[in-house]
């Protein structure tokens, strides 16, 4: 924005009143001078959001457990535990399981899975116990499973314990003779 400076020049006449004699006009410069700012260019997607994955992503094989079916009138549990076991692997075992979540898998590889529920301590349900089978091929891409469970609980070799306890086998006694 420019300035106007407008001065006056007055002179006394004899008759004591003012009048005005020469007018100046002087425009001061502008020393800042505007920068038009350009905002940054608007990403679109062309595709659904659900369609949209990183490469990583779509290109895993993962394991989801997103549903458990009991039988009637079951019980109240407040837990999920998870084994998944395959040949060549360290086990994972998840101590509190959230339906949905997710594991990594290898493709084409056996998985054997077992799924447990605990009201506190204590083991309700399991898919051992019944009569289904807790192995599966992993495809790739997402492996998601509905999990039946039975009544009762899985072998104490199964049960994924509390990772704040440890749980400690005694060494074997060596047999001695006399």
């Amino acid at each position: 924005m420019q300035l106007l400076k407008i001065s006056f020049t007055l002179a006394l006449t004899v008759s004591s009143s003012f009048t005005v004699i020469a007018c100046k006009t002087r425009r001061t410069t502008v020393d800042v001078a505007e920068v038009p700012i350009t905002p940054p260019p608007v990403a679109t997607a062309s595709a659904k959001a659900a369609a949209v994955r990183g490469t990583d992503e779509s290109k895993a094989t993962l394991l989801r457990v997103n549903d458990l079916t009991f039988p009637a009138n079951p019980k109240a549990y407040d837990r999920i535990a998870l084994t998944l076991s395959s040949s060549g692997e360290a086990t994972q075992d998840i101590y509190d399981y959230t339906l949905g979540d997710t594991m990594d898998l290898v493709p084409g590889k056996t998985y054997s899975l077992i799924v447990q529920t605990f009201a506190g301590e204590v083991a309700t349900y399991s898919n051992v116990t019944c009569k289904t089978s807790t192995e599966f091929v992993a495809k790739s891409g997402f492996n998601d499973l509905k999990m039946t469970l039975c009544a009762g609980a899985a072998p104490v070799s199964a049960v994924p314990s509390d990772p704040g306890t440890s749980v400690t086998t005694p060494e074997p006694i060596p047999l001695t003779t006399p």
